[in-house]
Order: structure tokens, then sequence, then C-alpha cells
């Protein structure tokens, strides 16, 4: 997309540059083409910058439109992927709540008290 911005600006700077030398040179432009008025190069000139505008703002909005959307899909797989890290970290806090660890899921502390020595 940075290449047809830079395209479209180096057209407008041309289109520009072309308005600027017809202004300064409008008596020279009607003498060449022999026309009654400059108006109609005027107007020809501002429907093709009307033109490219147009053309140019629609396409960066296809372009936008297209990143917003790939940019609505990662946000739902991030919101995704986190609400299944919160699901594992409660899990893996259940299981340490209730005498395991998660690596090898052995019991570390009978909660009941059976294995504890008795007293003599």
């Amino acid at each position: 997309m940075s290449s047809f911005k830079k395209m479209m600006y180096f057209i407008y700077t041309i289109l520009f540059v072309l308005v600027v030398l017809g202004v300064l040179y409008n008596d020279s432009l009607i003498a060449t083409f022999d026309l009654e008025t400059s108006h109609t190069i005027w107007m020809f000139t501002a429907l093709i910058g009307f033109v490219l505008l147009m053309f140019e703002s629609v396409l960066e909005n296809i372009h936008l439109s297209s990143k917003n959307r790939s940019y609505n899909q990662i946000v739902k797989e991030n919101t995704e992927l986190k609400a299944k890290l919160y699901d594992d970290m409660v899990r893996v806090k259940d299981r340490n709540r209730d005498g395991y660890i998660e690596k090898d899921e052995t019991i570390i502390i009978n909660k009941t008290g059976e294995n504890r020595p008795r007293a003599i």
C-alpha cells in the first residue's frame, strides 16, 4: 500500500506542477490550443484531480477494512488464548490445593490425615 501511496503522491505532484505552469503561462495555452478561454483546461484538470483523489480514497478504505478484519481476528484469537491460559491456571491451582503437583501428579500431603504417624 505504501508504494501505491507514493505513486499517487507522485501523480498529484505532477498534476500540481502542470496547474502551476498553466497558471503562469495561461495566455500561451490559450494561444497554443486556440481556445477562447482556459476554463475547459482547468475544469478538465480539476476533474482528473477529483477522480484520482476519489480512487485513492476508495482503495485506501478497502485496504483499511481488510486490515481491520485481520486485527479483529487476531484480537479474538488472543482473547481465546488468554481464556485458555486462565482456565489452565485455575485447574493447576485446584490440583495443587487438593494435594497434587502438576509434574507427575503424585500426592504431596493427604489432607485426610491417614498417612500421619500415630502418637505413642
